[in-house]
């Protein structure tokens, strides 16, 4: 066997976006309201604005609206481009963090821009694709980036999206926060989470799926102090992205943090299958089938451990009595000088 040569790695097989002040010019004609809302970095909204900017896509997708900033950022893109359209999705219909807020309240701050704005709530994305169509040309996901949250986001959209779609992924180095195994305190709802353990979602599919990767220029200097890596990030897609299928698909057989509930599964399998082949759809039946076993069987672990728990608890508490039953009793009391003397002696 011959000696193996060392492979070329002189050529970046990324392109990196830098964000030109023509560009920057866009958002600072904006008033700062969106800012305020924002759950992107002032870098991560210049290289989303950069890339509408540069590309001038006239059918736009966005799954995840939170308050809106991130569709305002698009609109105002967009707002000089003939024919274009931003159609946006969310599952919830009000603000995920603050249930006195609607869903993209915030682009109500800019009624100059709605006029491109077609807004569908209250549902996952397969709920409204075959509505909006197809020949998407950029996307942009921002959901729970959680398991199986963006891939099957991901695998809802792909049968719409043009030959050269834009597909960005915000947060796809969200576990790299501060320290690895650090459970974070999610400022906007107060819980903790072990970002390190579930947050990888967009990061999985940013290395799956098939295509030019388009990263932020500063992607391995990032220092905004909390996420090590650039957190946004893009593919370019092409004529093979719809032949790379197994990929993405594959990621489902990853741990899950949350599930979906039976009769939207349904409805959701019935939708895939008018667009992928048999195989998939039995892969994705038997993803569904183990999903469901680990999640039963995550359940009676923890009702065990809560038996357990709940034993021991009781046997504290009878033990507790009988010591107290004991102390109380006339032979206790008799004994009491009996046991003085022996505390004494040992001295």
């Amino acid at each position: 066997m011959g000696v193996m040569e060392k492979m070329s790695m002189s050529n970046i097989d990324v392109e990196m976006i830098v964000p030109q002040d023509v560009e920057n010019e866009y958002l600072d004609d904006l008033n700062d309201s969106y800012e305020t809302v924002s759950e992107m970095t002032e870098e991560e909204r210049q290289f989303l604005n950069s890339l509408l900017r540069r590309n001038k896509p006239k059918k736009l997708l966005e799954i995840g609206i939170a308050s809106g900033s991130s569709s305002v950022i698009m609109l105002n893109a967009i707002k000089d481009i003939e024919g274009a359209m931003l159609y946006s999705i969310d599952r919830s219909v009000e603000l995920y963090h603050d249930k006195q807020k609607a869903t993209g309240y915030i682009v109500d701050n800019y009624p100059e821009l709605k006029t491109k704005w077609k807004l569908y709530v209250g549902g996952l994305s397969f709920e409204f694709i075959e509505d909006i169509g197809g020949e998407i040309d950029f996307a942009l996901i921002d959901t729970v980036h959680f398991n199986p949250g963006e891939i099957l986001d991901f695998l809802m959209i792909l049968p719409f999206l043009s030959e050269a779609a834009l597909v960005v992924f915000h947060d796809t180095n969200l576990h790299t926060i501060r320290y690895p195994y650090f459970p974070q305190e999610n400022p906007l709802s107060g819980r903790s989470i072990d970002l390190s353990s579930y947050c990888i979602t967009n990061n999985l599919l940013i290395s799956s799926i098939h295509g030019e990767k388009i990263i932020v220029n500063d992607f391995i200097k990032n220092d905004n102090g909390k996420i090590f890596f650039g957190n946004i990030a893009g593919i370019r897609t092409s004529n093979e992205t719809k032949n790379h299928v197994f990929e993405i698909m594959n990621l489902l057989t990853l741990k899950w943090k949350s599930n979906i509930p039976l009769e939207k599964r349904k409805s959701l399998m019935a939708f895939l299958k008018k667009y992928y082949n048999n195989f998939y759809i039995e892969y994705l039946d038997k993803v569904f089938n183990y999903q469901d076993k680990c999640f039963a069987f995550e359940k009676s672990q923890k009702e065990k451990e809560k038996n357990n728990l709940l034993e021991c608890k009781n046997s504290v508490e009878l033990l507790s009595a009988e010591i107290k039953s004991l102390k109380e009793s006339k032979s206790w009391k008799i004994t009491a000088p009996l046991r003085l003397v022996k505390k004494l002696w040992k001295r």
